[in-house]
């Protein structure tokens, strides 16, 4: 093994070369005794040494410059730099006061290099800057009113009546709990947005390619001046099932067939997503019908894409959310029974769907 190395003992940085032979080195290009005596360390046993600061309490500076006294190991530089800068030193520091004396167990010292007086007007007793206790109080407790209070507030839903309660009066411990689980805000929460869609899209791109099912994306077909803007068509082994989608977010509940959202403290009727299904499946199985594949099975499905929605309904089978269909789909490919090609049906789906390009100008 041969290596050349620049020398650093002296100005005349020599460009000296080692030539390795078993366990024995032989040095070329050296000016000095010096200069061979670098070279085979770096070989056998680098070392470095460094420079750099700690950290004063209560001086005129925030810190103070340190360095090595003698080389230490290059492999141990950063154990060593760790250290030193887990010290804190106390003013005053004179230059040549050991900070640590053989750092690592090495025979090496850590000494300050500069003079680092202590400030004027403090003492440990808690006296800064002609400061007292008395005098910064207040400044903690507007602290404290300013910051800390109204985040306590916000977390657990209380109001300043309850926070005066709290200080001053008589507020039991379960009083307190009960207030709080009564006014603690819900979470903010949004309907689904255009990357929720694309999500999904993906999602179903991967599921179909690990399961060899069917995916004819987008699932939009028209029929007699009607349009089922599905958004996708699966094709498991058994059947078809279409994907109707709704960007409705927080939690989708349904009572007396009626749907309801309920969002960010506000409720409101949302469209009937079972019904929506019916009306898609209509169109979706005309189209189907009149190109060859009466004898497919059909299904529409409703999925509220969301990434925070909750939907609870008795419909399990009709309405998900994007977790939900994914592990239905899941089952529905691991069904033993099913005749269907899930590529040729797709290939003749993929033929009634319907492009809609936007207009030119739009």
């Amino acid at each position: 093994m041969r290596k050349t190395f620049t020398c650093i003992v002296c100005p005349n940085g020599c460009e000296i070369t080692v030539e390795q032979e078993g366990e024995a080195y032989r040095v070329s290009g050296e000016s000095c005794p010096r200069g061979k005596t670098y070279v085979l360390q770096e070989m056998t046993d680098p070392q470095r040494t460094i420079a750099t600061s700690v950290r004063v309490f209560g001086g005129e500076a925030d810190l103070c410059s340190v360095r090595l006294t003698r080389p230490i190991p290059k492999v141990r530089i950063m154990d060593a730099v760790r250290e030193i800068h887990a010290r804190v030193l106390k003013a005053p520091v004179r230059a040549g006061d050991v900070v640590i004396a053989g750092i690592l167990g090495t025979d090496s010292d850590v000494i300050a290099t500069k003079d680092v007086a202590a400030a004027e007007a403090y003492s440990m007793e808690g006296t800064s800057a002609g400061f007292t206790f008395e005098n910064i109080l207040p400044f903690i407790l507007a602290i404290l009113l300013i910051f800390l209070i109204p985040m306590l507030m916000r977390r657990y839903g209380l109001e300043w009546s309850d926070v005066t309660r709290m200080l001053f009066g008589r507020l039991g411990k379960r009083d307190y709990a009960e207030a709080a689980r009564q006014k603690k805000r819900e979470p903010w929460q949004r309907n689904g947005r255009s990357q929720d869609l694309s999500s999904l899209v993906s999602t179903l791109m991967i599921f179909a390619r690990r399961t060899k099912a069917g995916l004819v994306y987008p699932g939009t077909v028209q029929h007699g001046g009607r349009t089922a803007n599905l958004v996708a068509f699966v094709v498991t082994k058994s059947e078809v099932i279409g994907i109707n989608c709704f960007g409705f977010g927080g939690t989708i509940t349904e009572q007396q067939g009626k749907w309801n959202q309920h969002m960010n403290g506000s409720d409101r009727e949302i469209p009937d997503p079972v019904a929506g299904n019916a009306a898609q499946h209509a169109i979706a199985r005309a189209v189907m019908d009149e190109n060859g594949m009466k004898d497919v099975p059909l299904r529409v499905v409703a999925v509220f894409t969301s990434q925070t929605v909750s939907v609870k309904t008795e419909h399990e089978a009709e309405v998900f959310d994007t977790k939900g269909l994914l592990a239905h789909l899941q089952h529905c490919m691991a069904e033993p029974e099913g005749s269907l090609d899930p590529a040729a049906v797709s290939r003749q789906l993929n033929g009634c769907v319907v492009r809609i390009r936007p207009k030119s100008g739009s």
